[in-house]
């Protein structure tokens, strides 16, 4: 019984309680978005600068809250080489990423499962164009 309780507990069919405050998602945010672009390049990776503006309502498809930004900056050292990248969004309806509550109450941050993989395309792509420039 006890072991079944803790399970309907885990469950977040409505959102998981109250929608979560920027204060509680910014911190969320900008872990999930470092690790994110950690995991496609070397180096060390920071976000600097996020602006989240606001967190929308939740999303039963998506299975969270959408969590806007008007941009952030990603900061990538490798060696003695910096590269800051500044991201906005191309329009005010736009999620960054979706926040839920995770069993423990704590926000966590994700990008839904029919995003992700056309996010890896388009990674790869741009992969490739910059792998053929050619400076002269």
């Amino acid at each position: 019984m006890g072991i079944f309780f803790l399970f309907l507990a885990g469950c977040q069919k409505d959102g998981g309680g109250a929608k979560p405050s920027i204060t509680e998602v910014t911190p969320a945010l900008s872990g999930y978005l470092a690790s994110e672009e950690a995991a496609s390049g070397a180096g060390s990776v920071t976000v600097d600068q996020l602006s989240v503006t606001s967190v929308g309502d939740f999303n039963k498809d998506m299975g969270g809250w959408p969590v806007f930004a008007a941009s952030y900056t990603v900061t990538r050292r490798q060696g003695v080489t910096t590269v800051h990248t500044t991201w906005t969004p191309p329009d005010a309806k736009t999620a960054v990423a979706f926040a839920r509550r995770t069993g423990n109450g704590a926000i966590g941050c994700f990008t839904p499962a029919i995003f992700q993989k056309a996010q890896k395309d388009l990674n790869s792509a741009m992969q490739k164009a910059i792998d053929n420039v050619q400076i002269k």
